[in-house]
């Protein structure tokens, strides 16, 4: 197990990597406005935290979230294993090396729910 959870954080790394490298080439103008939509996602996720992350609303802010995450990917795809990746931070209780703690409202309560939602949505097309 520990090396399965080396190679998320390594692959977890490379996606961290690939989403800088991305922002590096977006404008000042793009950059906030995906913060903005982060936020306001953000926001309404913070609303059913206490929600099972499998309801409909949960899975409806997940496919949201992918959305997002998808302008970060170098071909616009997400890796489904992306939940198994922050789970080996999220259970060490670290972030990355070098990347910036998240501001609120992107704290890790929001990153837990998330990795649950999208477990969620894997196992349903498994």
């Amino acid at each position: 197990m520990p090396d399965q959870r080396n190679e998320w954080k390594k692959r977890y790394d490379a996606l961290l990597q690939g989403k800088i490298d991305r922002l590096k080439t977006m404008s000042p103008g793009a950059r906030e406005q995906l913060r903005g939509q982060f936020a306001e996602l953000c926001t309404e996720i913070q609303g059913v935290l206490d929600e099972d992350p499998a309801a409909p609303r949960a899975q409806e802010l997940a496919g949201r979230w992918l959305q997002l995450l998808a302008a970060f990917a170098p071909k616009g795809e997400v890796d489904p294993r992306l939940p198994k990746y922050q789970a080996a931070y999220l259970s060490e209780g670290v972030w990355p090396a070098g990347a910036p703690q998240p501001d609120p409202p992107f704290g890790r309560p929001i990153w837990e729910f998330m990795a649950r939602a999208l477990a969620a949505r894997q196992s349903h097309r498994d």
